[in-house]
């Protein structure tokens, strides 16, 4: 056959561009003054060089091939990519699989076989067939393409020949300016067979399906664009030309395409081009019905900077010539390549490739039955699909019967005989391990059963000695939607009530109780439910219970609701996660049809062909014909499920900042790790914007997640919804963010809030930025709609923004239609309105809580009042009886409202009045019942100064209604609000619990502290108001204006610039021997001489750690010197404090000075002889209390010379009063026996210490109140709040904290951690134990050696202090031995452990801060 070449100036064209030529010696220049830059350049490349011959002179399809090449071992290694070890792998793979044409011919499958043996021996670790088939096909594509380079690659001698320079062509062969003849023979060409094309190829008896099939094998004759390819490489690699042979077969097939005549051949020809068109343009069309399709198998191309360039200039010039003709695919060649073009003509038709043949057992996943028909109608095709035969069952498989489950478990499978196929398949999995398991099955395959089964089988590992232990776990069951969680919650609570098992549903319909909470197993929810409860902190107590997780439906991570799921089944992952590790089951369900999701819960496709409905079923698609091929591939392609969590990642990351799992950069990185959008990224980065580049540098992609966190948190830190520190990477959560997450409000709408919230606003402006909320972005504005629109803004009594035209004009019509409780005819604007009504209680309620802790009094009260309107579907301004509308006939209300009467004059009338006043005799009766009904309480309070800046407020709340179940329920909530009214401020806010015991029993009594400022307000108000009942409110004014208050400044002793005092100033050896330093600090210094030199009383305040005790020894050794048979009493308001002291003065006052010491509290009453000659008694105040009641018949009781009272400050706590009797009793005893007692009070830094000096009897010169900024050690203060009305959910809220504290304040030194409770010591030590582990650091805490730490252990009694001192955290509470509690002293005090935990009642008795 004879086929023209190009003219040889087209040939020249390419090789010697001018903007090339440019681009080359500008690269050359670049390289020649920056030579590291070249060597790293050089570095990049060095494997291609290695693997690809002349790497630099490669063509384009020979780079692209080596990419390739490379993408798949990147993907065989798992994404992990070292530089070193990759070019090793790559290079043994190359080297592996690169055999000569020889071997290629038989034993392919044997030389497979042989050559994966090799490469998991090489890898340690076997190697899936399909990854090996992949880098065969491109290791022998690669290989072939370089063997054609190298025929036809001819490399030009240098342009100088003796340093003298050719002429430009000089050493071109010529060639006469006329079409090339070459005369090739078609029976010696080579014949190529694809693998892949033969066998899509028809078999033999099927039927032709849609047209002519373009795939044909290379047998002889055949003309295809295949062969037009192989006749092109021969012509370049027979010629001098350099005009590349996928240009040269383009420019021919123009030619072709154009309308001159030709022979048969070119008529086959052309009919593959026009195929290849088709198909296409079919793909286009296809991949513009799915906008975010993700791009798999996307062929990244890495180029250098001059390539980009001269690519740059290309598509300029492309657009250029595309401009102006016409952009139809059959004709524009300019932007294709000739390799799509051959790839395209392979394909079959349109809808060949999608119909299968044979029976059903040898259906391909990508293949419609056979019988698949399709027809052509006027104006519209259909194409029928057959149902799929089942195939048979296999050799061994067998049912598994129902007998075979245990005894207990066959009860839920009441009525049948055996599982099906699928359970049986999966059932030892489900049933006798603890795997995680994930179900991919059809609608009606019995994925029903499954969830049963993994149910039994976790109810069975808390069935012990025949009793099933309840209290141990819960089960969720996630289900997509609330109509099939009320169908999941009848069929469960059916099947498994013999087993006494309760389930429930919780939806946003059914709401469940604490207690309901407690006696329910199974708990039926949907994703967002679920996703609402996980996000309080107050839940997290029944999430930890959850040992079981089945989510239904999971395929909807696709869909919009996807990021719901992929959040709570993250959080779930992060909070359970030890529990997975020993074993707990967590079980995943997913639809089989991927993203049919959409599609399928509109139509028929949910019920039909379920078995127990029916035998088979028929699903009906009506679309535009563009979309018919796309729909086809959806019933044979699996599609993959991408991740779009990306979308909710702000809303999503402030939930965990709010409920405090996550705390850090750090954490939410790895909390990012737990979700399917960082499994998506890793295995398709393309299609979450993250270039190839990006993952050659960073395979991990752990600066991608840093990347997304931070931003993430900017945002939120811009919307005031949490603080990121950006230097530490902290985060801190905020209210504003903490309602955003509790109520469920988007990042979106929070922006909305911050910009349109004021602190005054009107109705119309309130409802039109609720109307701006994202939740109702998906609302659209119907043509259809707009008369009814219209007719409804004239019923609104508000003023509609924007127009029911508008968007939000629209919202704010359905909420006021909501309200008011109006009648809708169109069915779309029904749905709309329910759509609206589902979200608007919550965020109206979201915009109350950010009013409130904004401070806004007015607004606040205006949002509250909103919150019940939409609740009670009543306007504000309506009358407050309507809220009984159902008992109080409308009548009667519209009476009440004409006449403008109000509750308080209701009250005061009788009822024949009511009736003259409605004209309705018998109605004042029924007003009057009524209201006796309607929720009042009445207010008193008292108040109480505690400082100029701090008053402490008594209230008293006394209900003054009628309780009646059906109207109030158990119980009725009241917001308790103390309210500056002058400048709109609310100083104190609480929500309190009325239940109806309460309103039966006596007053109930709150007490709380406000604070108060300069000026003085002329009053407060405080405001009892009803959570759920319009205009139920009660006030009481607080008058500031004759409040006496404390004197104005508080006196501080300020800290003298002395020179400190050695203890040589005691001027006697034995006491100077009593301690080992050599002077005194500061404030010791100060008050030596009236301490040590005086018998006056002394009140000494300073902080803890400041030396006040050995101030106090001062006074004693005084009395030692003047008075030597007198007695000191030492009073320690804890036990713990008494026996410090004991320790404490046994080693040195007793032994060393030779003095007598006993101690009394309730473990120890010393005997009469012991008293009589004991120096110094140790004595907590209600011992003392009962001893010196009978002074009189007491001696040394009245030989009490000083009295030293440790933390006197506590005189204002509980036992302040007992501190106060036997302070009083002791002067009065002082004052009848005429021998003075000397009174010495310790205390930290006190706000009204005059007043406290004046009791005591101390002069001026005997007081000493030191700031609490005047430490031996300074001391930072940093205070975080911890919202939380329940004590264990707020304690375990801060156990995170803690330890970030210590970790960002004290990662070295030592730490003492105070807490509530002994139990809470245990809890919150196996916390931070936790978090040191999730670190990686699990011995962070300890600093002993091994040997040393196991002989410590093996004395200590109690249990878990053992377990917590294995990782360097003590326990020191009342609940040890004092031998464990001296230990765990030592060990802290000589830094061998770093943190110790003690109840905070224990706190004075440290002097270690």
């Amino acid at each position: 056959m004879l086929v023209d070449l190009p003219r040889l100036t087209n040939s020249l064209r390419v090789p010697f561009d001018v903007d090339q030529a440019y681009l080359n010696r500008k690269a050359l220049l670049r390289s020649l003054k920056a030579a590291s830059s070249s060597a790293a350049l050089h570095g990049e490349w060095e494997l291609a060089r290695k693997i690809v011959y002349q790497w630099d002179e490669a063509s384009a399809e020979v780079r692209q091939a080596y990419k390739q090449y490379i993408a798949a071992v990147v993907e065989l290694m798992g994404g992990e990519v070292v530089s070193g070890e990759f070019h090793e792998v790559a290079l043994y793979i190359y080297h592996l699989f690169n055999v000569s044409s020889d071997d290629k011919d038989g034993g392919s499958v044997k030389r497979l076989s042989d050559k994966k043996f090799e490469l998991e021996k090489f890898f340690g670790h076997s190697v899936p067939d399909a990854n090996l088939r992949k880098l065969a096909s491109l290791v022998d594509r690669l290989s072939g393409l370089q063997k054609n380079q190298q025929r036809t690659m001819n490399i030009p001698e240098s342009m100088s020949v003796g340093g003298e320079e050719l002429e430009f062509g000089a050493d071109l062969p010529f060639q006469p300016p006329a079409r090339f003849v070459v005369d090739f023979s078609l029976d010696h060409r080579e014949i190529t067979v694809d693998e892949t094309s033969t066998s899509l190829s028809q078999p033999e008896g099927s039927s032709n399906y849609g047209g002519s099939a373009s795939v044909r094998p290379h047998n002889e004759g055949n003309f295809d664009l295949e062969w037009l390819r192989d006749a092109c490489d021969k012509i370049v690699s027979e010629s001098t030309s350099h005009f590349p042979r996928d240009e040269l077969a383009m420019t021919i097939c123009q030619v072709l395409d154009s309308e001159k005549p030709g022979d048969e051949h070119r008529k086959e020809l052309v009919e593959c081009i026009h195929h290849g068109l088709l198909v296409l343009k079919s793909d286009r069309l296809v991949s513009n019905t799915q906008p975010r399709l993700p791009s798999y198998a996307t062929q990244v191309t890495v180029q250098t900077e001059s390539e980009r360039q001269i690519d740059k200039l290309r598509r300029k010039e492309e657009k250029k010539n595309r401009r102006g003709t016409d952009h139809g695919m059959e004709n524009d060649f300019s932007s294709l390549t000739f390799s799509s073009l051959v790839h395209a003509s392979e394909k079959k038709n349109l809808f060949d490739d999608l119909v299968g043949y044979g029976d059903g057992s040898q259906l391909a996943a990508t293949a419609l039955p056979k019988g698949t028909v399709r027809k052509h109608y006027k104006g519209y095709e259909e194409v029928t699909v057959p149902a799929m035969p089942n195939a048979p069952m296999k050799p061994g498989e067998k049912l598994i019967e129902i007998k075979e489950l245990d005894d207990f478990a066959q009860a839920a499978f009441h009525g049948y005989k055996s599982l099906n196929r699928i359970q049986s398949r999966i059932y030892q999995k489900t049933y006798f391990s603890n795997e995680n398991i994930l179900v991919c099955a059809p609608t009606g395959a019995g994925k029903t059963n499954i969830a049963m089964i993994s149910i039994l089988h976790e109810i069975g590992q808390h069935l012990r000695d025949g009793y099933l232990h309840k209290e141990e776990f819960k089960i969720v069951y996630v289900a997509p939607m609330k109509a099939l969680a009320a169908e999941v919650t009848s069929t469960f609570s059916h099947r498994l009530s013999p087993l006494n098992i309760t389930v429930r549903e919780l939806t946003g319909d059914m709401q469940l109780s604490k207690n309901e909470l407690e006696e329910t197993q199974m708990i039926v929810t949907t994703p967002e439910k679920w996703d609402v409860i996980t996000r309080k902190s107050s839940d997290m107590s029944l999430s930890m219970l959850v040992k079981l997780l089945i989510i239904d439906e999971v395929h909807l991570l696709n869909d919009d609701r996807g990021p719901v799921i992929e959040a709570l089944v993250a959080r779930t992952l992060r909070q359970v996660v030890d529990s997975v590790r020993r074993g707990h089951q967590v079980m995943v369900f997913v639809h089989s049809r991927k993203d049919t999701g959409k599609t399928a819960e509109n139509l028929i496709f949910g019920r039909a062909g379920r078995p127990q409905f029916d035998k088979s079923g028929e699903g009906i698609i009506i679309t535009s014909h563009e979309k018919l091929a796309y729909y086809l591939r959806l019933l044979t392609s699996q599609l993959p499920i991408e991740s779009q969590f990306i979308n909710s990642l702000k809303d999503n990351l402030n939930a965990e900042v709010a409920l405090g799992t996550v705390t850090n950069v750090k954490e939410a990185c790895a909390w990012l790790g737990y979700t399917y959008l960082f499994i998506r990224m890793k295995m398709n980065p393309l299609a979450y914007g993250i270039g190839w580049d990006e993952v050659m540098a960073d395979p991990s992609l752990s600066l991608k997640q840093r990347s997304l966190v931070s931003d993430s948190a900017r945002a939120l830190d811009k919307a005031k919804m949490m603080r990121f520190d950006e230097k530490s990477g902290n985060f801190y959560c905020t209210e504003l963010g903490r309602i955003a997450s509790h109520f469920y409000i988007q990042y979106s709408s929070v922006e909305t809030y911050n910009e349109m919230l004021k602190r005054h606003m009107s109705d119309s402006e309130v409802i039109d930025m609720v109307a701006h909320s994202s939740e109702f972005e998906n609302i659209v504005v119907r043509e259809e709609e707009q008369n009814e629109l219209e007719i409804m803004t004239r019923k609104c009594p508000l003023e509609v923004k924007g127009g029911p035209s508008n968007k939000h004009g629209k919202v704010s019509i359905l909420i006021q239609m909501y309200i008011s409780r109006g009648s809708i005819d169109a069915f779309s604007l029904v749905s709309d309105a329910a759509y609206i009504s589902s979200s608007l209680a919550r965020v109206m309620r979201a915009l109350f809580e950010i009013c409130l802790r904004r401070g806004w009094s007015e607004m606040s009260s205006f949002m509250l009042d909103y919150c019940k309107a939409v609740d009670r579907q009543i306007w504000p301004h309506q009358h407050p009886l309507r809220q009984f509308d159902k008992d109080i006939s409308a009548e009667i209300l519209r009476k009440l409202e004409e006449r403008e009467v109000d509750l308080d004059n209701l009250y005061e009338m009788q009822e024949k009045d009511i009736g003259a006043l409605i004209r309705y005799a018998p109605g004042g009766k029924l007003v009057k019942q009524f209201l006796g009904y309607f929720p009042m309480v009445q207010l008193f309070a008292t108040v109480s100064p505690i400082t100029r800046t701090v008053l402490k407020v008594d209230l008293t709340i006394t209900p003054e209604f009628v309780w009646k179940d059906r109207f109030h329920g158990p119980v009725q909530r009241w917001w308790i609000l103390v309210e500056d009214s002058e400048n709109d401020h609310i100083y104190h806010s609480e929500l309190f619990s009325l239940t109806k015991r309460m309103a039966k029993g006596e007053p109930q009594k709150l007490s709380f502290t406000v604070p108060i400022f300069e000026p003085h307000p002329p009053q407060y108000i405080i405001r009892a108001i009803s959570d759920s009942w319009l205009h139920a409110e009660a006030f009481y004014i607080i008058s500031i204006q004759n409040l006496a208050l404390p004197e104005a400044h508080t006196t501080h002793t300020e800290l003298l610039d002395l020179k400190p005092l050695p203890v040589t100033a005691l001027s006697n050896r034995a006491y100077e021997a009593l301690y080992n330093f050599s002077h005194f600090n500061p404030i010791q210094t100060q008050a030596f001489h009236v301490l040590y030199h005086t018998d006056q009383n002394v009140l000494l305040g300073a902080p803890t750690g400041s030396g006040k005790t050995i101030s106090a020894e001062l006074a004693m050794l005084h009395l030692f010197n003047t008075q030597p048979d007198m007695k000191v009493i030492y009073i320690a308001p804890l036990k713990a404090l008494v026996r410090e002291r004991m320790n404490d003065w046994r080693k040195r006052l007793v032994s060393k000075l030779g003095k007598h010491m006993v101690e009394m509290t309730g473990d120890y009453t010393p005997d009469l002889t012991a008293l009589l000659s004991t120096d110094i008694i140790i004595s907590t105040p209600e011992k003392w209390d009962g001893i010196s009641r009978n002074w009189h018949s007491r001696g040394y009781v009245k030989k009490v010379g000083l009295m030293i009272l440790d933390e006197i400050h506590l005189l204002g706590a509980d036992r302040g009063p007992i501190l106060e009797v036997i302070v009083s009793r002791m002067r009065y005893i002082s004052s009848q026996t005429d021998r003075p007692v000397r009174f010495v009070g310790l205390s930290t830094a006190l706000a009204n210490a005059n007043d406290l000096a004046d009791w005591l009897g101390v002069e001026e010169n005997g007081l000493f109140n030191f700031k609490p900024s005047v430490r031996p050690v300074p001391l930072e203060v940093h205070i975080q709040g911890y919202p939380g009305k329940y004590y264990c959910p707020r304690m375990n809220s801060m156990n995170k904290p803690t330890y970030a504290a210590i970790c960002t304040h004290s990662p070295i030194k030592p730490v003492l951690i105070f807490v509530s409770s002994r139990r809470q010591t245990r809890l919150t030590a196996l916390d931070l134990l936790q978090f040191a582990a999730s670190d990686e650091r699990p011995r962070q805490f300890l600093a002993m050696p091994e040997e040393a730490l196991q002989m410590i252990l093996s004395q200590v009694v109690d249990q878990n202090l053992r377990h917590t001192l294995q990782f360097g955290i003590g326990l020191h509470h009342a609940g040890l031995n004092d031998k464990d509690r001296s230990l765990v002293e030592e060990l802290f005090a000589n830094n061998k452990i770093q943190a110790m935990l003690s109840i905070h009642g224990w706190k004075h008795s440290f002097e270690l801060l």
